[in-house]
């Protein structure tokens, strides 16, 4: 499944610290099926957003773009 394969690239770049591509696999998750694996994509997104903080502005962008998504 190529969401299942995203979302595995996403874990892979976040244990490299890559955070910009991994944000930008989940997003595309998001994107594609919003409801997939229960949220998972979106659900991940805002942890990651939540553990780089607010004061980050690739941060503040993807929030909103995951919100253009969501709703």
């Amino acid at each position: 499944n190529d969401l299942e394969k995203r979302y595995y690239l996403c874990e892979k770049l976040i244990m490299i610290e890559d955070f910009t591509n991994a944000i930008h696999e989940l997003l595309e998750i998001v994107k594609r099926n919003p409801n997939w694996e229960n949220k998972k994509a979106s659900k991940k997104a805002v942890e990651l957003f939540n553990s780089l903080g607010n004061d980050n502005t690739f941060v503040s962008e993807s929030r909103k773009k995951l919100s253009k998504i969501m709703f």
